[in-house]
Parts: structure tokens; C-alpha cells; sequence
């Protein structure tokens, strides 16, 4: 039986939940960097801050080792937000000698998307608010 479970990242908006919550305008990953970089707008009303504005957002991870991109459709729905870090992650272990222990397993669900992320450090940026 898998121990890996879900914890919430915090972000400056505090904690993100559901399908609506995060929106994906665009993907780039970096090859030679190992970075990742995503770009979309979230949805104020869906953060633990309550706030009505939505934000465009700059996500950024470094030190990627993998990450998948699949079908929102064909996600169970078992985190605990929209943006978490699994803890203990399966995945992790499978990647054995790939990962060290700086090293961390992030999901981000969005509105039409699941992203898995194995990377090192991730920054957030808010860069624009819409009201």
C-alpha cells in the first residue's frame, strides 16, 4: 500500500482549490536549463484569500528530472488543492537514482490539465491583477 499523501502548497494567495482554480495559458520547458516554466491566470475566488480579482501568474521550477501532462478527465481527484506536493511520492521512489533528496514531486491541477512535476525549487509569480 502507497504512503504518499497530498499537502497543499501555500502560495501568496494562499491555498488554491478546485477545477477552476488555475488556468494554463502556456508551457515551455528549458532542455538545456532543466526548467519549466508554465503561464496562465488564477482565479482569486478559488484561493483560501477569497479575493475577487484573478491573477496571471509566472510559474517556474528548476532542476527538473521528469514531468507529465495529462488529461484533467482522466485525474481521481485525490489531492488535497490544486497546487500540492506529494509527500512520500511513489514516483519519487520509482525514480530511484534520478532524484536526490532536494528533489520534490508537485502537482499542479488545472482547469484542463494535470501537470506532474520532479524538480528541485519552484517561484511563483503574480504578474498582473485583473479586477
Amino acid at each position: 500500500m502507497s504512503e504518499q499523501y497530498y499537502q497543499p502548497i501555500q502560495t501568496e494567495l494562499g491555498t488554491l482549490f478546485g477545477r477552476d482554480a488555475v488556468y494554463l495559458d502556456e508551457v515551455d520547458y528549458n532542455f538545456e536549463r532543466n526548467i519549466l516554466t508554465l503561464i496562465g491566470s488564477i482565479n482569486g475566488r478559488l484561493s483560501s484569500s477569497k479575493t475577487d480579482n484573478w491573477f496571471d501568474y509566472k510559474l517556474i521550477f528548476k532542476g527538473i528530472v521528469a514531468f507529465m501532462n495529462y488529461s484533467i478527465d482522466s485525474w481521481d481527484y485525490s489531492s488535497k488543492s490544486s497546487f500540492d506536493e506529494v509527500v512520500k511520492s511513489d514516483w519519487k521512489k520509482l525514480l530511484n537514482q534520478k532524484v536526490t533528496s532536494t528533489h520534490k514531486h508537485y502537482l499542479l491541477q488545472t482547469y484542463d490539465d494535470v501537470l506532474e512535476i520532479m524538480g528541485g525549487t519552484f517561484t511563483l509569480e503574480i504578474t498582473a491583477q485583473k479586477t
